[in-house]
């Protein structure tokens, strides 16, 4: 049975800013009624709904029990925990509450240590995951009477891409600690009158990534193609991979480097022993292995900036970069409803990368700020250092954001 837990929930916020006794049994039995909720048939605004009415609970409870635990605010400033959800492509739901943070950078900041743990042990077990966060605050403003309003605002982030080569702390602060710290920023200049009470907690989702439906051409999106930086092999089987690796090989001096018939006579040059197609980004270790081909593969944010997905161990002499881009990218703003999936598959397609540094020429143009990209160059440095071209590049646009 689906039960609104909105008042109550704002009743047990006002008690605790009164420092009044709170029933413990209200609170437990308003997440387990919660739980039971989500496991249920929902829309994606009533997963949403409930998901977050469930979160409130469960940070309610933990600053109860810290306020009753006679812990000082030094010995205990944040603490995660599990959050049941109801998307069926996440890993793990949990959130970091706050207890003493007043500011919230330094808030996020504290977060980062609990983060860094939760995604390391997940990456253990997952090669590569997309991560989501949501920031909670309690903002507050004075009535027409002089009373105080109380109201709760979020701040989200981007679904992105993590993998066991991502560098945690650089992604914690480009994909977390930036954007919301901007949204704050923004929301407390535009007039409104609200103003931070007190940060409440983040809650963390971290969702599968499993681009297992790898297979035949799909066009590349025009602002990708026009750029003439990539070979996008024109198959109808799930062999892209295959093909992909055998143009970058092999395609020097062909005039249709697209077509599938200029590489069947090279087919069995390449060992795919214990491979099984469509090849799994899990599995491309195993293939460089094998073959003695190091291999890094890339993806297109939605805003089609290119980031690295797997990078090589060890570059060998033969060296290749693949571009694994998919039919639709959505906005992913909507963050919650990314296990709509299930009914919308993405597809994906293995492109040889011909030249890399025309394909993110644009990241490191200018056009985008100083900023960005500086960024560019620090997440990118493993990845430029392959092509000596690229590094003179690198170098000389630091040169200029320097100076």
């Amino acid at each position: 049975m689906k039960h609104d837990y909105s008042e109550v929930i704002e009743e047990l916020r006002r008690a605790l800013r009164s420092n009044e006794r709170i029933d413990e049994a209200v609170i437990n039995e308003g997440i387990k009624c919660l739980e039971n909720t989500l496991l249920s048939r929902l829309s994606r605004s009533e997963k949403h709904k409930y998901q977050s009415q469930l979160s409130h609970l469960l940070s309610i409870r933990t600053r109860y029990e810290k306020r009753g635990s006679g812990l000082s605010d030094d010995e205990v400033r944040i603490k995660w925990e599990n959050v049941k959800s109801a998307y069926s492509c996440r890993i793990l739901t949990g959130q970091i509450t706050n207890f003493t943070h007043k500011d919230a950078a330094a808030f996020l900041q504290d977060s980062s240590s609990l983060f860094d743990k939760q995604i390391k042990e997940t990456l253990a077990k997952h090669s590569t995951i997309k991560v989501n966060v949501e920031l909670v605050g309690e903002f507050m403003t004075l009535s027409n009477n002089g009373e105080f309003i109380f109201s709760d605002k979020y701040f989200n982030t981007k679904n992105e891409h993590i993998s066991q080569s991502t560098d945690l702390g650089e992604w914690y602060m480009l994909n977390v600690q930036e954007p919301i710290l901007k949204q704050m920023e923004e929301f407390e200049e535009d007039g409104s009158g609200w103003a931070l009470s007190k940060i409440l907690h983040l809650l963390v989702n971290i969702n599968k990534y499993n681009p297992s439906r790898v297979g035949s051409y799909i066009p590349l999106p025009k602002v990708i193609n026009d750029k003439n930086a990539c070979v996008n092999v024109k198959n109808f089987d799930d062999f892209c991979f295959k093909w992909a690796i055998l143009a970058a090989l092999y395609s020097e001096n062909k005039k249709n480097k697209d077509r599938v018939e200029q590489y069947k006579k090279f087919e069995n040059e390449l060992n795919f022993s214990g491979i099984e197609f469509p090849m799994k980004l899990k599995d491309i270790p195993k293939f460089e292995k094998i073959n003695k081909i190091s291999v890094n593969v890339y993806v297109l944010k939605s805003n089609f900036d290119v980031e690295p997905i797997h990078l090589t161990a060890s570059k060998q002499e033969k060296h290749v970069h693949l571009l694994m881009h998919q039919d639709r990218y959505d906005d992913d703003e909507d963050s919650p409803g990314d296990d709509d999936d299930e009914y919308m598959p993405i597809n994906y397609h293995y492109v040889w990368i011909k030249n890399l540094s025309r394909l993110v020429s644009s990241q490191l143009s200018n056009h985008h700020g100083k900023k960005t990209a500086a960024n560019v160059l620090a997440s990118s440095f493993l990845i430029f250092f392959f092509n000596f071209e690229i590094l003179v590049l690198s170098f000389h646009i630091l040169f200029i954001i320097v100076i």
